[in-house]
């Protein structure tokens, strides 16, 4: 999976995948729902984790509130660094 893919969740929503990173060794995405006609994006956030057994790959979404809040402080970080970026 990479940032900038819409993905397809087993509930049949699918999700624009708008940021990534690593944490303890494991792969997590920042993402954002979308409508399934014109891929616009909703008000629905989401934190995923993405998981590989038997060579493919599968999605969950991150419930625990304290990785949440850990998800949330990394992703604020990678937005500031990207604006950063873009005024210099």
């Amino acid at each position: 999976m990479k940032v900038d893919n819409v993905i397809l969740l087993e509930d049949n929503k699918k999700y624009l995948l708008l940021d990534e990173t690593e944490l303890d060794n494991k792969k997590y995405f920042y993402a954002v729902e979308v409508t399934d006609d014109k891929l616009e994006p909703t008000d629905n956030f989401a934190f995923l984790e993405e998981k590989i057994a038997n060579q493919k790959v599968y999605v969950s979404q991150v419930q625990n509130q304290d990785l949440i809040t850990s998800l949330l402080i990394i992703f604020t970080n990678n937005v500031g660094l990207e604006i950063d970026k873009m005024e210099n």
